[in-house]
Parts: C-alpha cells; sequence; structure tokens
C-alpha cells in the first residue's frame, strides 16, 4: 500500500500536531487537523466503496471551504485524480468537463445542483452524485450522511504511488476556445514551491553587506527581516541561540538537496532587535575573507519535501524520538557535516536532534476560487506542506468589508487576492476605518498588476510585502514572481525574474529563433514544474511543445539588457495588427488607465476595410459619470495623443457597465470583442 504524497503531509500533522492546533478557519468553525483527517480518511473510505480507485477522475464543485479542501484530499488519498471545476460554469460546460475527463464520480455543493440536474441523463460515465446541502434529493447520495457512517481508518492507495503520479486535472479558463485539461503531478506542485522558495531565499541581503553597519537598508530588505522575524523563519531553519552560545559568532549554512534546486548558501549572524531580545541576521552567499566560527553542511533530500515529513514531529517525544536514529546516521556518516568550535558542534548536534516547535503558525487568507491553479498552489499546497491556518471567508461573492473584517479579527499576515479584488479593496470608502497593520504580505496573481494600483497597495498597507507572480497552469503555475516594497520602486509590466531553476527562452513567433535581450518575442520555458499533457488533447498537446521540450507558453515579452527583469507585453493571440504595424492592448490600456474618470478598459481589434483591424477601446466609467456628457469618444482619443504612437490611438470608443469576467477577475478579451467587435 502507498500513500499520495499530500496525504502523507497531512497524517503526519494530524498525527504529531497538538490536538488543538487549527487547520481551517470558515466563519465561526475552527477545525484542527486532527478533525480534518477524520473527515478526510471517512470520505476517502466512503468513496472507496463506491468503487474509486488508482487513477480514477472524479470531479467536485465547492466554493473556496473545509468541504473543498476535504474532498480534494480524500479523493487523491485513493490514488484519485482530483478535477476540480468551476462554480460559475453552466450546465454546457459541466456537460463538457464532466465527460472529457472521464469522471467516475461528482460530488457538489447544492447550489450547483439544479444545473447538473439538466445534464444528468447524459453523464454516462458517472457511477455516482454526492451532494452537500439541506434536503438532499432521493436520487443523490447525501455528503453528511456518508462521512459521518463511514470508517475513519486510515485511507491509503492501492498498489505503489509516488510524486511522479497525476495530483491534479486543471481546467483552463477556456477564453480562446473550449476549456483544456492540464495534467499535473505531484512533483510539479512540489517543484514549483521549492523553486520559489530557492528564488525568494536569493533575494536576502548580499553576503557583500555583511560587514555593514547597518543590516536591511532598503525598505524591499527591512519588509523582507520582518516577514522573516514574524513568521519564525530563522528557527525552522535550525535553533541556534544568539543570546548565549552563538552570541557575536558566524554560522555558514550550506544544505544540498539530492534531487531538484538547492537553497544557497546562508551567512548566518545576529543582531539587536527589542528590548534586549536578539534576533539571527541571515546574508545570501558566502564570502571567502569571513572566516565562520561554525560551518554546517546539510544534506536533506528534496527540500521542502524533507521538512514538511519531519518538522512536525517535533511537537511530541514520540515524534523525536522517531527522529533521533535517522539524525544520528546523518552526522556520523555525512548526511550532517559541523566544522568549528567544539562548543559550537556540540550545541548544534543538539539542535538537530532536539528541532524546533514553530509555536506561532502565519495565518493566511486566500480569496481566489481554489480551482485556480494561483490559489491551488498559494492555497493547498503551500498549507498542506507548511502547515499554517487557512482562513476562508463564507461569502460566496467577493466582499470587500467581510475581507478587510477577517483581517483584522484574524490577525492575517498573508493575503492572496487577484488584481481586481485588490483593486477594489483599496477603493472601499471604509479602507481607513480597519486595522490592518497585522498584513505583511500582499499575494497577487492570476492577471497582470497594474502599477498604479501597486503604488496604491503600498501607500495604504504600510507594513505589506507585495509579492507579484507570474504564471500559467501549464507551469504549475508560477513562472517569475516581483517583489515590491516601495511605490518608488514599482516598474509597469514587469513580471520580475523567473524562479529557480526554470529555464526561460524568449524566440520570434514566426521563425522560433532566439530574439536577443529588450526584443519582444515569445516566452517559452523549460522546467520540471511543465505539465504531462492536456488531457485527451495530444494534438493541442504537440503543438505547444518543440522538438527541444521547450513549452510555448504564447506570452509576449522580453528582457531587460540592463536589470535582467523580464516585462509581460501581451498574449500572442491578442495582438492587433492594423496597417503594418503590431499594436499591443495593454500598451494602450495603460494610457487610457490614467484618465480619472476610466474605471476599466478593455482594448481589441476591429474588422477595418483599410487597416485590416482598427484599435477600439471598450471602457468602464468611474461611478457617477456619465457617458457622453462626463466623458466622450473624442476626449479619450484625445487624451492618448502625444502618450503613445498616433497608430496606437483608438479609432473608436464604446462605453459600457460591465466586462464579461473569469472566475479571478480576468476580462475575458475575446467575449468583449465578441459583444463590441463590430465594425
Amino acid at each position: 500500500m502507498g500513500k499520495a504524497p499530500f496525504k502523507k503531509y497531512l497524517d503526519i500533522k494530524a498525527r504529531y500536531y497538538p490536538k488543538d492546533r487549527i487547520a481551517l478557519v470558515y466563519g465561526d468553525r475552527k477545525i484542527t487537523w486532527k478533525e480534518l483527517h477524520e473527515r478526510v480518511n471517512r470520505l476517502g473510505n466512503a468513496l472507496k466503496k463506491l468503487g474509486v480507485k488508482k487513477g480514477d477522475k472524479v470531479a467536485f464543485v465547492f466554493w473556496n471551504s473545509p468541504e473543498f479542501m476535504e474532498t480534494h484530499l480524500a479523493i487523491q488519498a485513493l490514488g484519485a485524480v482530483a478535477v476540480p471545476l468551476n462554480y460559475r460554469y453552466s450546465h454546457v460546460e459541466y456537460k463538457y468537463t464532466i465527460d472529457k475527463c472521464d469522471a467516475v464520480g461528482l460530488v457538489i455543493d447544492d447550489d450547483v445542483r439544479k444545473e447538473i440536474e439538466k445534464i444528468r441523463p447524459e453523464l454516462t460515465k458517472v457511477k455516482f452524485f454526492i451532494c452537500r446541502g439541506r434536503d438532499v434529493p432521493a436520487n443523490w447520495i447525501d455528503y453528511e450522511d456518508r462521512i459521518k457512517n463511514s470508517s475513519k481508518r486510515n485511507v491509503k492507495v492501492k498498489g505503489k504511488f509516488g510524486e511522479q503520479n497525476e495530483a491534479l486535472i486543471c481546467y483552463t479558463g477556456g477564453t480562446t476556445g473550449r476549456p483544456k485539461g492540464v495534467v499535473l503531478t505531484y512533483n510539479n506542485f512540489l517543484s514549483n514551491l521549492e523553486m520559489t522558495s530557492a528564488f525568494l531565499a536569493s533575494l536576502l541581503p548580499p553576503v557583500s553587506e555583511f560587514y555593514d553597519e547597518e543590516f536591511a537598508k532598503t525598505a524591499f530588505q527591512r519588509k523582507m527581516r520582518d516577514v522573516m522575524d514574524a513568521m519564525g523563519i530563522s528557527s525552522s531553519f535550525l535553533k541556534l541561540d544568539f543570546q548565549n552560545e552563538f552570541k557575536d559568532k558566524t554560522v555558514v549554512l550550506i544544505t544540498e538537496t539530492t534531487e531538484g534546486v538547492s537553497l544557497p548558501p546562508l551567512t548566518i549572524t545576529h543582531r539587536d532587535w527589542k528590548e534586549g531580545d536578539i534576533r539571527a541576521k541571515f546574508f545570501c552567499g558566502k564570502r571567502d575573507d569571513v572566516t565562520p566560527d561554525l560551518q554546517v553542511y546539510y544534506k536533506i533530500g528534496k527540500q521542502i519535501r524533507y521538512g514538511a515529513a519531519s518538522l512536525p514531529k517535533a511537537y511530541t517525544l514520540r515524534g523525536k524520538l522517531s527522529m533521533i536514529p535517522s539524525m544520528l546516521k546523518r552526522l556520523l556518516f555525512g548526511g550532517i557535516k559541523i566544522e568549528g568550535e567544539k562548543k559550537l558542534k556540540k550545541a548544534v548536534r543538539s539542535a538537530f536532534l532536539h528541532p524546533t516547535r514553530i509555536t506561532e503558525i502565519t495565518p493566511s487568507c486566500i480569496m481566489p476560487p481554489l480551482f485556480h491553479s494561483a490559489a491551488y498552489i498559494g492555497g493547498i499546497c503551500t498549507w498542506i506542506l507548511y502547515g499554517q491556518a487557512l482562513v476562508f471567508p463564507v461569502s460566496k461573492k467577493f466582499d470587500v468589508r467581510e475581507v478587510l473584517e477577517l483581517v483584522e479579527k484574524q490577525k492575517v499576515r498573508v493575503l492572496f487576492m487577484v488584481p481586481i479584488m485588490w483593486k477594489r479593496l483599496l477603493e472601499y470608502p471604509d479602507l481607513q476605518k480597519y486595522d490592518l497593520s497585522s498584513l505583511q504580505v500582499a499575494i497577487s496573481g492570476g492577471s497582470l498588476f497594474k502599477g498604479k494600483y501597486k503604488k496604491l497597495l503600498l501607500e495604504n498597507l504600510k507594513n505589506a510585502l507585495i509579492v507579484d507572480g507570474f504564471g500559467q497552469t501549464e507551469m504549475s503555475p508560477i513562472i517569475s514572481m516581483k517583489l515590491d516594497a516601495s511605490a518608488e520602486k514599482v516598474v509597469e509590466r514587469s513580471i520580475g525574474r523567473e524562479i529557480e531553476g526554470l529555464e526561460v527562452k524568449i524566440v520570434n513567433p514566426e521563425t522560433g529563433e532566439e530574439v536577443p535581450d529588450g526584443e519582444i518575442g515569445e516566452m517559452c520555458y523549460r522546467a520540471p514544474t511543465v505539465m504531462k499533457e492536456y488531457y485527451k488533447e495530444e494534438e493541442k498537446t504537440k503543438e505547444v511543445f518543440d522538438e527541444d521540450g521547450w513549452f510555448h507558453g504564447g506570452d509576449l515579452g522580453y528582457r531587460n539588457p540592463e536589470t535582467g527583469d523580464l516585462f509581460i507585453v501581451e498574449r500572442k493571440k491578442e495582438c492587433i495588427s492594423s496597417g503594418a504595424e503590431k499594436v499591443f492592448p495593454l500598451e494602450v490600456e495603460e494610457v487610457i488607465y490614467m484618465h480619472p474618470n476610466v474605471s476599466e478598459v478593455c482594448v481589441i481589434g476591429v474588422p477595418d476595410e483599410e487597416w485590416g483591424h482598427a484599435v477600439r477601446a471598450v471602457i468602464i466609467p468611474k461611478k457617477g459619470i456619465t457617458p457622453g456628457k462626463d466623458i466622450t469618444e473624442e476626449e479619450i482619443i484625445e487624451f492618448c495623443r502625444g502618450k503613445i504612437a498616433s497608430y496606437k490611438k483608438p479609432k473608436s470608443v464604446v462605453f459600457t457597465d460591465d466586462f464579461p469576467v473569469s472566475p479571478v477577475g480576468k476580462v475575458l478579451r475575446a467575449k468583449v470583442r465578441e459583444e463590441f467587435g463590430k465594425p
């Protein structure tokens, strides 16, 4: 019998964490790791009785909630593949995706049951239908009843199972046609997190600043330092007592992984904090002119995976005892090598044999739908590995006030929202009435976060560090990250640097030849995070991979030759050909967004006899602004004059009240074109 990787991490936390350690917060409900573990096992055993086995596909539809988490984990616990579906689908889209993924079962929230009932007779591959809600009809299996009446015996996979197995089929938004089922493995997700961790470690103050009097000189470094302090990151590496044995000492920690990316070498010393307290001071790298008092070489297997499987054991005597044999083996036979003063070597050996309990786990709030890959990696994957409490809003619609109340009440330190959500929060009239001082990490992803709103966020949330991730579902999903700590450092359309271990190549879309830095081309990637395939879409899978294994992502961008940062220009398919020129919608939108009466804008190309396509701006005015009176077509066109080349200016402007958007707030340009793109 094997164990699915995420179920293995759940088992470890439920076994070793304190009984009252909270895993999930949902309104007034607080669910411990042990309670969650029992419900996952009960649901897993219920699914097993219904015939679910390794490799089967099980589709489910829930809002962000404990039920999403336990259903997802129960499916994977059996070695089956979880297929989360969009709760905003119509019955037509449900019919297509459920049938296409070969789902043998369907588990849903009652709110989508009416849509499913319209197509239920046609879902001939589905062997069982489970519904959670009140007054569940007799032809549906009651979710809560089945959990209540099932065994809580620990669920395992029948047969061999590992990280290369399929974890998820994540359906893309279908903005250019039918949704595609992206098949992702456990290793895809775990590698993505480890590559991201190595990237973030590289952003610590460089060791070249070791002798400088001031530590953490820039706003960015100071916010990084504060985040590390708040999250107890120093103690999760290794417990070093800088008040006593290690006072005025320097330690170099070199970790080596047997597979995947390694963390960079870390040089660690102490710094005075507050009220006489002393904290660790981390530098990225190792310099030759610094002779450490202690140097530790630590071979840990696979970076985060090792920590997730071992650190929870520190909470019980049984767990600590279980770690001693492997630690002794490492200390004796080279897995851990320690060089330096005898007294310090003894202290470090003791630290390895008595790992640290992290007493305060940083609560996080994830707002984007968990069926979206960005929320999946930022929510489920980090949560199951790191063990922080995950806070969910109860409302099924985005409610700014509820988010603000959650941050204030739960002292949320990490908040993940998509750009449109951040925009609405920043424009909320009562924003200043809430205490948001706990919020230290503001994560954005899912679509481009405009510089205007990044600056506004940093001005309003003084303690927050912005972590802006760029990616796509096929990449599991993070490709690059841009971190911002001060408004003056924000750069429009910059998506930062690629994460550690991910290769980026920018090519001419027509010839396939690599272009020099500074020149726009299609962005291509190679990494252990690249998807396995599009499910049952062999031809479409072949279309996105070239003969050298590069995945062609479909985004146009370039690399700044001076800074090395990547910049996004537009989706390749969205580029407008007007005459002999190429017009990128994002570039035009950036200018129009500067107009004081514009709330949202989407630029499209419309057929034109003379130019082939003409540029059109579709605009949502700000509240209280009347089109034709307070804002006009001529005014917008004139506003663009001198700010962009003349051929890029809109030839026409249309006003509307709303845009069709994806579940993460991304404007669906193809649908805007359908509605507003007639000549």
